[in-house]
């Protein structure tokens, strides 16, 4: 591989599966994109600190749970 396809290479970055996506997702949604079940989802929210979750991940609004997808693009 010559050096020109090197340099291309490291510039591409992959396409991030929630590029295209709002802002803010339901749980449901997560979980449909990533193919886990929401109980995971969940799971991420109510044991943050053991698992080393961003608390940034999570928005609650009038008491329903999102996900800030902008988390989830880094």
């Amino acid at each position: 591989m010559n050096s020109d396809c090197k340099n291309l290479l490291n510039e591409v970055k992959p396409i991030s599966l929630f590029e295209n996506q709002p802002e803010l997702l339901k749980p449901a949604n997560v979980a449909a994109l990533l193919g886990i079940s929401i109980k995971t989802i969940y799971d991420w929210r109510y044991k943050q600190k053991t698992r080393n979750i961003p608390e940034s991940l999570f928005l609650k609004l009038n008491s329903l749970l999102y996900i800030q997808t902008i988390e989830l693009r880094k």
